[in-house]
């Protein structure tokens, strides 16, 4: 397993969490994909293997506990017509036995939260969050190339489809060098939004961090923009990396329950210090 896989996504495709469209791309990824499929049963059988294990030791741990509390009690019987200091001695070690088991309890809750309640640091958030988003604009520019005309203007849809089509080899410096003259020389196109959507990605990617805020900022607050939402929770990501926590929350905390992104956010917003 030599790629390094976003775990928050795994657990949500592995519990279930993941719908619509973030669901239909990852089952796609499992078809396509070298060694997804194998990190994924991969994560399912450790998620198991620590579910099973904890629930062995806790069973183990509250029989062992109880055999010796009903062999602590058949000894005080035993000893009841003893003297009161011997029959004191037996209570008191019954009294560790369960304190012990009380420690033992603390530690496996503990370990518990540790695994999946534990705070993360935004850095980690962002780590575990970001990823090279899919290109949608490379199909619209192409169905544009294919009309007949009315306006469009076939130089610009061609620089576009380049920039574009350095965006999906990762080539982001170029990408937002192509994207950027794209801007200059055609700042009223009908792909000026996703434009700049494509450079704020492309700028995160090249850990220019307050170039792509400047651009998600007005493309999240932009109702009209069909990837709003998008732009906000790569906005919100953009500004933990910034160190923005607190904007960052809002952000989290903007998305209802119906949006792609909302589980995630709540997750987030549970874990992050």
């Amino acid at each position: 397993m030599n790629k390094d896989y976003n775990i928050d996504e795994l657990e949500n495709f592995l519990n279930q969490e993941m719908k619509g469209e973030d669901l239909t791309n990852f089952k796609q990824r499992l078809e396509t994909e070298e060694g997804l499929r194998e990190e994924v049963d991969f994560h399912a059988t450790v998620l198991e293997g620590i579910k099973h294990s904890a629930e062995l030791d806790f069973r183990a741990l509250v029989g062992a506990t109880r055999a010796e509390m009903l062999k602590e009690k058949s000894t005080t019987a035993k000893v009841v017509d003893m003297n009161r200091g011997e029959q004191a001695g037996v209570r008191r070690i019954g009294s560790r036995r369960i304190l012990a088991f009380a420690a033992s309890l603390a530690l496996l809750l503990m370990a518990a939260w540790w695994l999946f309640l534990s705070p993360i640091s935004p850095e980690r958030v962002f780590a575990n969050n970001f990823t090279t988003p899919q290109d949608v604009l490379s199909i619209e520019v192409a169905s544009r190339l294919e009309e007949t005309g009315f306006g469009t203007n076939e130089a610009a849809l061609k620089q576009l489809q380049t920039a574009m089509q350095m965006y999906q080899d990762g080539n982001f410096e170029q990408t937002r060098e192509q994207l950027s003259a794209f801007q200059a020389q055609y700042p009223n196109s009908e792909f000026a939004d996703k434009t700049a959507y494509y450079k704020a990605l492309s700028a995160m990617q090249t850990q220019d961090y307050e170039i792509a805020q400047a651009e998600l900022v007005e493309l999240a607050n932009n109702s009209n923009f069909s990837l709003q939402m998008d732009a906000r929770w790569y906005l919100a990501l953009n500004s933990l990396k910034l160190g923005n926590i607190e904007a960052a929350r809002t952000l989290l905390e903007s998305f209802q329950s119906d949006s792609k992104h909302a589980t995630a956010a709540q997750k987030l917003l549970k874990r992050l210090r």
